[in-house]
């Protein structure tokens, strides 16, 4: 065997050695350690638990064990939400709302759950402002 291919073999073996490093670093969370957190961090009560019910549900149906793996599927997360809950606006975004503050909590970004909150919030208000038309 030459040096060459000695070296190529030592530099595989050490790169895959770091990968599995950057693996065991990566942080790790559970349902029950975020909802220790959420009740924490919110003084209210009940919307702690609120929150923790649609994570769960989210928990449950992507068959997740870890919180920050789970996290980074937001868009399959805003589908499950959207589709679960498709016959009310309102349920919609308090459970979008519920999930970003899992997020907040963890200090986790969320550009596309924040722009989807906002985007079910202005349907809301149209919504309103139409039936407050019927009314009169």
């Amino acid at each position: 065997m030459n040096i060459s291919c000695m070296v190529k073999e030592v530099k595989d073996e050490i790169q895959e050695e770091l990968k599995e490093e950057v693996k065991e670093e990566e942080p790790k969370m559970t349902i029950e350690e975020l909802k220790e957190i959420l009740t924490e961090k919110l003084d209210k009560k009940n919307t702690s638990l609120s929150y923790v019910r649609t994570i769960k549900q989210v928990y449950d149906y992507f068959k997740s064990d870890d919180i920050y793996t789970l996290l980074q599927k937001e868009q399959e997360i805003i589908n499950f939400i959207e589709d679960k809950y498709k016959t009310s606006l309102s349920s919609i975004s308090s459970k979008l709302c519920g999930v970003l503050k899992c997020y907040t909590v963890l200090n986790l970004e969320s550009k596309l759950l924040k722009d989807q909150i906002q985007h079910y919030k202005t349907l809301l208000k149209v919504k309103q402002d139409a039936d407050k038309e019927k009314v009169r």
